[in-house]
């Protein structure tokens, strides 16, 4: 079936290649009489048959012989031809080797004709020559001109009559040959105008004419923004023999979704460039995502071979046009706006739950240590109280009876100021300074000592912890002036420095031990201070104790008070 198609596409060829009408119907019968037996002639023997490639009236002929890559497996459609410009074209499938002959070449007439053969249309296999090998089967004899290695090539072979130029033919044989293709540019149209479009350039000049080229975006993709008046891409590839072999796909992604589309084989010569262009409508890119251009060599026909590694790529990104506005489907919307708001409400589930469970420990923690305070504190009273009666029992047994009332008379305001303060948590810095004079002058009718009260660039409305110095001034008239009597000397300061306030008590008494003689106040203070640190986050309250043979001072600092 194959070698009659051939025959018959060869006589129409030989027909057309005439170059004039033929003058007779019995000339045309002629002709077609001796094109038919020489045909017969070539494929009839069967232990040397060929088939017809290419035929021309009143001169020679071109036949072939094919052998296969695999002879148990022959393919059902092993080539097919066709005319490539002034040329025959043969595509083979799976043809290892080709032997080409010339009917009506013999050695009689040999010297008239020259032929060349060119592999890859690179490789010149047989130079310029002339027909040296003749053979013969039962019917005619021939010109050979050699067998070739065809599979994955492109064999043209080349023949002429040098006395007759026009008696003359180029066949090429394509065995399968794909080479990668070689794109030399990508050049975007913007209204008939080739212009490149950088990323962040707004204004286009119709008159600039900027390429993609040097292969470019294997470095980086091709990134611009979409235009209304973006017309088409256009892609340039080096000339090939088979141009329409090379397919052009279009692969897309948008929104996480790929789709692949085939957009043209054609690539079309004009008049300006030696390279075929194809061309891709803006249709096909007009929305914002990942594109890929995708150009590979295949023969998708009867023999449906085609090669994904030598597919050159050339990927792009389209950018959203400026000033857009997305059109978002209602249900996408909904969907969308629910889901933003249901881990919105999980999130804030969350962080309240969290939230309060914190605020229930702080709380808990904070009822604590007031409760612990409050302990603490309560045990100042009985300390205090119970110091002062012995005061009063001390000048009573002096008989000191105007001065024990005048200290029952101070003992019962302080008393009465220890009680309303004792259920606060903090006093003022003022109430704090009164309760503090109240106690000395009181302490003074047994003892005569000096004492002075000073307050240094501070609001007197401050809040302090209640009852903060009392415990210190107490343990400064018991364990350092009781025994100096008017020559004692107390001296209490309240003052800021930055965000703290520091408050220190000091005498000139002969000082004391921690371990021994500091007293049950000094101990009862120190875990009310440990306790005042675990109740206020951000606030440190220091204790500083010195003391020698000239005198004690205790410094209290209140770190980050003001803040």
């Amino acid at each position: 079936m194959k070698k009659d198609l051939i025959l018959i596409i060869g006589m129409i060829i030989g027909f057309i290649s005439t170059g004039k009408a033929q003058s007779s119907n019995k000339e045309t019968d002629k002709f077609f009489e001796t094109q038919i037996k020489e045909a017969h002639d070539m494929f009839a023997d069967k232990n040397d048959s060929w088939s017809v490639v290419s035929r021309l009236a009143n001169g020679f002929d071109i036949f072939s012989k094919e052998h296969f890559a695999d002879s148990l497996h022959r393919p059902k459609n092993t080539g097919l031809g066709t005319f490539w410009g002034d040329a025959v074209l043969l595509k083979l499938n799976r043809v290892k080797l080709i032997e080409l002959a010339a009917a009506n070449i013999n050695p009689q007439n040999a010297d008239n004709y020259l032929y060349h053969v060119v592999v890859n249309d690179s490789i010149e296999l047989v130079h310029w020559t002339k027909p040296d090998i003749f053979r013969s089967n039962k019917y005619i004899s021939y010109a050979y001109l050699g067998k070739y290695d065809c599979l994955g090539k492109i064999i043209k072979l080349e023949i002429y009559d040098i006395k007759n130029y026009r008696h003359k033919t180029t066949v090429v044989i394509n065995g399968g040959y794909m080479k990668a293709p070689d794109i030399k540019f990508v050049i975007l149209n913007y209204n008939n105008k080739y212009l490149f479009l950088p990323e962040k350039q707004e204004y286009i000049p119709n008159s600039k004419h900027v390429y993609f080229r040097d292969h470019s975006w294997n470095k980086s993709p091709i990134r611009f923004r979409w235009s209304d008046s973006l017309n088409h891409i256009a892609i340039t590839m080096k000339n090939t023999v088979e141009n329409d072999i090379y397919y052009l796909y279009l692969k897309k992604t948008i929104n996480g979704k790929a789709d692949t589309t085939f957009i043209t084989n054609t690539w079309n010569l004009d008049y300006y460039s030696a390279d075929p262009i194809a061309q891709i409508n803006s249709s096909y890119f007009n929305k914002p995502g990942d594109y890929e251009l995708i150009i590979k060599p295949q023969e998708p026909g009867i023999f449906k071979h085609q090669n994904d590694r030598i597919a050159a790529r050339i990927p792009f990104t389209v950018l959203p046009a400026l000033n857009t506005i997305y059109n978002i489907p209602i249900k996408t919307f909904v969907l969308t706006i629910f889901i933003i708001l249901t881990i919105g409400a999980y999130i804030f589930i969350v962080y309240r739950s969290g939230h309060q469970r914190k605020l229930a420990k702080e709380a808990q923690n904070k009822q604590i240590a007031t409760l612990q305070l409050q302990a603490v504190r309560s045990q100042l009273n009985p300390h205090f109280i119970f110091n002062s009666l012995a005061g009063i029992q001390n000048l009573m047994n002096k008989n000191a009876v105007e001065d024990a009332n005048r200290y029952l008379t101070r003992f019962a305001r302080v008393t009465r100021n220890v009680l309303d303060d004792g259920q606060k948590g903090l006093t003022t810095i003022e109430r704090e300074a009164v309760l503090l004079n109240d106690y000395l002058q009181m302490e003074q009718l047994r003892f005569s000592f000096k004492f002075n009260i000073n307050i240094s660039d501070v609001d007197p409305q401050i809040e302090i912890p209640t009852m903060l110095l009392q415990p210190f001034a107490e343990n400064a008239v018991k364990h350092g002036v009781s025994a100096l009597k008017n020559m004692g000397q107390i001296t209490i300061d309240i003052i800021k420095r930055d965000n703290d306030i520091v408050l220190s008590v000091k005498d000139n008494g002969k000082g004391f031990s921690d371990s021994k003689t500091a007293g049950m106040g000094i101990k009862i203070c120190e875990e009310r201070m440990r306790i005042l640190n675990s109740f206020y986050k951000n606030i440190i309250i220091l204790l500083h104790k010195k003391s020698d043979s000239s005198g004690t001072l205790i410094t209290v600092e209140l770190n980050n008070w003001l803040k």
